[in-house]
């Protein structure tokens, strides 16, 4: 076995404290989306100060209305994993229990769904989540240890993204004023009122979806044949091109029929 280790052939800076690659900023919000309020990782010192606030509020009352001391103990704030799932237990909380902008409150099963799905739940595995076993009312024995990271990860991640595709150019927006592309067959209907609905006098053999005005002018001009078989409402199947048609209130127009009804009436 050969002891010449390998050279990766992208340098990745290291972060001398944590010994691992000191990679693009994430802690910023991409101009796509924002952090949650909830996420501890990206707050600043105000954003913290007051989720901090709020959440000790909130833990106060949880432990007294649900007799939760022991559960849950007096020093959770010093448990970083018992922090994160009180957060999202609140946050879920909130989501359950407020109402809208408008003030609109009606009867809803989501308050059960909090207890059920989110409350219980977390109270049956806290136990497991830290080292709680050994706290008291007046001491804590929680130590945090920092997970140790092997030297050879900044390596490792040079040479997965060396064996990786460089990123493609992004493709530019199409121009308004660019000539149309082929579009594939359609095979979903389209509302009555998209401007992708088969219009009259641009039949297409791919069409699978009429407008009913468009429909109307077919029957008008004899393309379009009524059958003798209607729907509940009086609506006929109608052949038009070698193929049945039939009309659906859901989306208020005309469905092409699958190829294995399309023979001859």
């Amino acid at each position: 076995m050969s002891t010449t280790e390998p050279t990766p052939q992208t340098a990745w800076p290291v972060d001398a404290a944590a010994g691992t690659p000191s990679w693009p900023d994430t802690g910023s919000a991409s101009p796509d989306y924002g952090w949650s309020r909830y996420a501890w990782r990206h707050l600043d010192r105000e954003q913290a100060r007051v989720l901090w606030g709020e959440l000790t509020d909130w833990v106060t009352w949880l432990r007294a209305r649900y007799q939760l001391g022991h559960t849950i103990p007096p020093c959770w704030y010093r448990h970083g994993v018992i922090v994160e799932e009180l957060t999202a237990l609140m946050a879920a909380h909130h989501a359950a229990y407020t109402t809208g902008s408008d003030g609109h409150d009606p009867a809803r099963d989501d308050l059960t769904a909090w207890h059920r799905h989110w409350l219980w739940p977390l109270i049956d595995r806290l136990p497991a989540l830290s080292t709680t076993s050994r706290c008291s009312d007046t001491t804590c024995a929680h130590s945090p240890r920092t997970p140790i990271t092997l030297d050879e990860l900044s390596e490792f991640l040079a040479t997965d993204l060396d064996h990786r595709p460089t990123p493609q150019a992004p493709q530019p927006k199409p121009n308004r004023h660019d000539p149309p592309r082929a579009s594939a067959p359609r095979l979903h209907p389209v509302p009555a009122d998209s401007p992708d609905a088969e219009q009259p006098g641009h039949p297409s053999r791919d069409t699978m979806f009429l407008s009913s005005a468009a429909m109307n002018e077919y029957r008008a001009r004899g393309d379009a044949v009524d059958l003798l078989d209607r729907d509940r409402e009086g609506h006929p199947r109608v052949r038009l091109d070698g193929h049945l048609w039939a009309y659906t209130h859901a989306t208020g127009g005309w469905i092409r029929q699958p190829d294995d009804e399309d023979s001859p009436a």
